[in-house]
């Protein structure tokens, strides 16, 4: 780890970071999501489990997030279609997902104005 900020490379326009216990996620402003770090509960959302990723996968995990909250071993995003992803990691009731799947899907009346993740399961 690092003690002072440092350049993540291969990512450019971010405009919302995100953290979680051992990972972090990145939106940037043509609305991807990337995620590095930690992967050992499926943190990074890419359908696996185990080794980390020290700088963030080249494949972006989802392509349409207009919001981004990451929490513990997980993270959510709001997306441009209305509905809510989960991205990676634990989910309520210690569900494990190591990809993500939709937490509320067809939204489309925009009733979501905000998005949390806290604690160990959002």
């Amino acid at each position: 780890y690092h003690t002072e900020p440092v350049m993540v490379a291969g990512l450019f326009d971010v405009v919302q970071v995100g953290v979680g216990q051992a990972h972090a996620c990145a939106r940037t402003l043509s609305r991807k999501v990337y995620c590095w770090g930690d992967n050992g509960l499926g943190e990074l959302g890419n359908g696996t489990t185990g080794s980390p990723l020290l700088s963030p996968s080249t494949d972006e995990i989802l392509t349409n997030a207009i919001d981004l909250v990451v929490g513990w071993h997980h993270a959510c995003a709001r997306t441009d279609d209305g509905d809510i992803e989960g991205l990676q990691g634990l989910f309520g009731g210690g569900r494990f997902q190591a990809a993500h799947v939709k937490a509320v899907e067809g939204r489309r009346d925009n009733d979501f104005v905000d998005a949390s993740a806290r604690g160990h399961r959002g």
